[in-house]
């Protein structure tokens, strides 16, 4: 399977009512993340999908999957600065909602993984409704405590 993909319709009702969830989430929330039971299952309509597959271990692994889920461009450098510039650009992708799926939390240190975070936080919060790009953020459900807890720290 393609770390990219567009997809056009939900496999199924219960994936179109997750997509319903990722649009209410995103009216009510900022920050736009969403929290899923199954983020492999999770196909919004008319996204342009960017997964971010289990096994991620170490910054350098993470910026590799981010590179190719998100086709990002040559001058990508790499690193937290780069991320930060492409996620709140992302221009070289056919406008419209962007949507970054995480099928787990990658496995970095307690410093990095909050780094992460928050940068997912700003630059999908960066991003203004009805404007040409959207960017979300969708994690695994068992996740949300962490990641709030990273966001309040």
């Amino acid at each position: 399977m393609s770390a990219a993909s567009t997809v056009a319709e939900p496999d199924s009702s219960a994936v179109s009512g997750l997509a319903a969830k990722l649009r209410d989430t995103m009216t009510v929330q900022p920050m736009k993340f969403c929290f899923v039971a199954d983020p492999g299952q999770f196909r919004p309509e008319g996204s342009h999908i960017g997964r971010v597959p289990l096994g991620i271990v170490g910054k350098e692994q993470l910026m590799r999957a981010l590179a190719e889920a998100l086709r990002m461009p040559d001058w990508f450098g790499m690193n937290w600065d780069a991320l930060s510039d492409c996620l709140r650009d992302l221009s070289w992708l056919p406008p419209g909602r962007i949507v970054l799926v995480h099928e787990a939390l990658p496995v970095l240190t307690s410093e990095e993984l909050s780094s992460y975070v928050d940068l997912l936080a700003f630059a999908a919060g960066d991003w203004k409704p009805l404007g040409s790009y959207e960017l979300a953020i969708v994690l695994p459900e068992w996740s949300r405590h962490r990641v709030l807890e990273l966001l309040h720290s």
